[in-house]
């Protein structure tokens, strides 16, 4: 089941409720250290 919400015109999507509140965390000093291995955007409290 996905999920999704729009805030300020922003839609957010999420495959499901684990992505949702792995997503909706605060950021960790472990993700920062494990974001160049994702070659990813380090997000804030985004998904």
């Amino acid at each position: 089941m996905s999920f999704a919400h729009t805030i300020g015109g922003t839609t957010y999507c999420f495959a499901d409720v684990r992505t949702l509140l792995a997503k909706a965390s605060p950021l960790s000093s472990s993700d920062a250290m494990a974001w160049p291995a994702t070659n990813e955007p380090v997000r804030a409290g985004t998904g």
